[in-house]
This record gives C-alpha cells, structure tokens and sequence, in this order.
C-alpha cells in the first residue's frame, strides 16, 4: 500500500493511499476499439441476448470495455470479439469493477478466467468444483478429479 503525506508533513497525518487501477495490474495493456458482445455464463441462461459492448483495452490479465448496461461485480460473461459481425474469438471473464460514466455507459474491467473446456482436458470435475464456495484459498484435489480408470 502507498502512503501520501501532507503538506505539513506531520507524522500523525499520514493517510493510507488505494493504489490506483495501473498499479493493480499484473501486466501493461494494449488500447484499442474493437466491436464485441457478452453473454451471461451460468445455467438457464440459453434464452440471453448478447449485449454489445466496444473492447477499450486488453493485457495478459483482463479487458476494459464500454457498455450499455450495468453488470454486476463477479459476475461471469462469455466475451466474443466480432469482425464484421463474425465472431473471431472468445473467451470467459469476471467482472472486477463496473463505472458508470454517462447515462446507459458503463466501463467495465473484466478478468481472464480460466473455461470449463480447459479444466475437463485437465481432468477436473467442472460441476464438483464450481459447487465449492472457497474465495482466495487452494482446495485439495481429492474428488475433484474423475477416475480415467
């Protein structure tokens, strides 16, 4: 945590300074304006309209976008970049923070989450493992992991 002093310099009046955003990133990231929508990632959620948002920036570790509507923070979004109306990529993220900045415009910071597709190639339970309830700690893989036997 950074701190900041005052003009008077007075031992006592030292105030605990939030990082800002550049220092909570892990990695540099890249400003563009690239077409993209979002989904909802969750079940029962087949019927959603995708929403269509403008990617803002991208880095290693997330994305900034601007979008219409508000979202919730640690919601899960399914985000697919569009080329001419074609989806060329996607890839699931976490809302970590959601700014409105005008009326029906939010900036919204996503972060990279690993997909179901990645965690079953590795052999892990998608639906034992999204049932724990374990924020910021390691789990033991026992049960977690299918008998390939």
């Amino acid at each position: 945590m950074i701190e900041s002093t005052s003009a008077v310099g007075n031992e006592g009046d030292r105030k605990a300074t939030p990082p800002s955003t550049e220092e909570h990133r892990q990695f540099q990231r890249i400003s563009i304006r690239q077409e993209a929508q979002l989904l909802p990632v969750g079940h029962g959620r087949l019927e959603a309209r995708p929403i269509h948002v403008c990617i803002q920036d991208i880095g290693l570790g997330g994305i900034g976008v601007l979008s219409p509507t508000r979202l919730d923070l640690d919601s899960m979004w399914r985000l697919s970049v569009l080329r001419r109306g074609h989806v060329m990529a996607d890839h699931t993220f976490m809302v970590r923070h959601c700014r409105k900045v005008q009326d029906l415009q939010y900036v919204v910071g996503f972060q990279c989450c690993l997909d179901a597709s990645f965690l079953l190639a590795t052999g892990i339970d998608f639906n034992r493992l999204s049932d724990t309830h374990h924020s910021n700690s390691f789990i033991s893989s026992y049960g977690l992991i299918e008998d390939s036997e």
